[in-house]
C-alpha cells in the first residue's frame, strides 16, 4: 500500500554508513525525526521504538547533566 505522505526515497547500495548512523540515532532520541531516513519493515519500526523510549530518556537525562555542567562552569568562571 502507498502513501500519499510519504516521498519516494532513493534506493542506496550504502545506505547505512557511520555517520547516517549516528545522525538516525541523534534524531530519534532527540525526537526531531527529520523523515529522511526510515525504517522499511515492522520490525524495523518495532526496533525503532523500542530504541527511542530508552534512547529518549537516556537523551534527556545527558541533556540535564550537561546542563548543569556548563551552569557550574560559569559559576565558577565568574566568580
Amino acid at each position: 500500500r502507498k502513501s500519499k505522505h510519504r516521498p519516494k526515497l532513493i534506493k542506496s547500495k550504502k545506505l547505512w554508513t557511520a555517520s547516517s548512523a549516528i545522525f538516525f540515532a541523534a534524531t530519534t532520541m532527540a525526537t526531531i525525526g527529520y523523515g529522511n531516513i526510515v525504517p522499511a519493515t515492522s520490525y524495523g519500526r518495532i526496533a525503532c521504538i523500542i530504541f527511542a523510549l530508552f534512547g529518549v530518556p537516556l537523551a534527556i537525562i545527558t541533556i540535564g547533566d550537561l546542563g548543569k555542567f556548563l551552569s557550574e562552569c560559569i559559576i565558577w568562571l565568574y566568580n
